[in-house]
């Protein structure tokens, strides 16, 4: 499974760390990164999903 974050769109809100901290995390410029290298897992992947379905930007991606 692959998550993308694409920082063009991103507004850098905070929404997929601040609600997903176990996915996501915020780096030293403010902008989101993945927190952990594989989220295989199915809750992983279910906070992943989430995340995405509730950005704002519709900036992360979640793929098989």
């Amino acid at each position: 499974m692959k998550v993308t974050i694409d920082l063009e769109k991103c507004y850098r809100s905070g929404e997929c760390y601040y609600s997903h901290p176990e996915v996501f995390q915020s780096n030293d410029e403010g902008e989101p990164e993945l927190a952990v290298k594989d989220v295989g897992t199915s809750e992983l992947r279910q906070h992943a999903e989430q995340a995405a379905d509730g950005c704002p930007a519709q900036a992360i991606t979640v793929e098989d």
